[in-house]
This record gives C-alpha cells, sequence and structure tokens, in this order.
C-alpha cells in the first residue's frame, strides 16, 4: 500500500473515531441535561403539590374553628330562646 493511501485511511479512522467519541460525548450531555430537566420538573411539581395540600388543609382548620366557634352560640341561643319561652 502506497502512503497516501495509508494517510488516507488513517485518516478515515481517526475521524471516525471522534466522531464516535463525539456523538457519545453529546449523548451523555443530553442524557445529563434530561435528567436535570425531569428533576427540576419533579421538584416544582411536588412543591406545587406540597403547597396546594397546605393550603387545602389550612382551609379546613378554619372552617372546622369556625364550626366549632359557631356551635356553642348556637347552643347558648338555643338555651337563651328556651329560658325566655320563644321556642
Amino acid at each position: 500500500m502506497d502512503l497516501t493511501k495509508q494517510t488516507n485511511l488513517t485518516k478515515r479512522r481517526e475521524q471516525t473515531r471522534l466522531t464516535a467519541q463525539a456523538r457519545r460525548t453529546v449523548q451523555t450531555k443530553l442524557t445529563a441535561q434530561a435528567r436535570r430537566t425531569v428533576q427540576t420538573k419533579l421538584t416544582v411539581q411536588t412543591r406545587r403539590i406540597a403547597q396546594t395540600n397546605l393550603i387545602v388543609q389550612t382551609k379546613q382548620k378554619k372552617q372546622e374553628v369556625q364550626d366549632q366557634e359557631i356551635q356553642p352560640i348556637t347552643v347558648q341561643t338555643g338555651q337563651s330562646n328556651r329560658r325566655w319561652g320563644y321556642e
């Protein structure tokens, strides 16, 4: 094999090796980026769910407190009405 053919063959092999390496590098970067993106989306979604749950729980607690405050007033009013003969 003459020197020109040998040089061309070597260049093609090196180019193939570099292309494969570049492909693996890009794939690795994309995989890492995709992983970070998914992790970020999950973190944001989890935070939103937790925030929503907290809001719902807070509203439920407020409603329970209001119900507990209203009940004695109703009982007191009923007792007062009975005492005065309104019921």
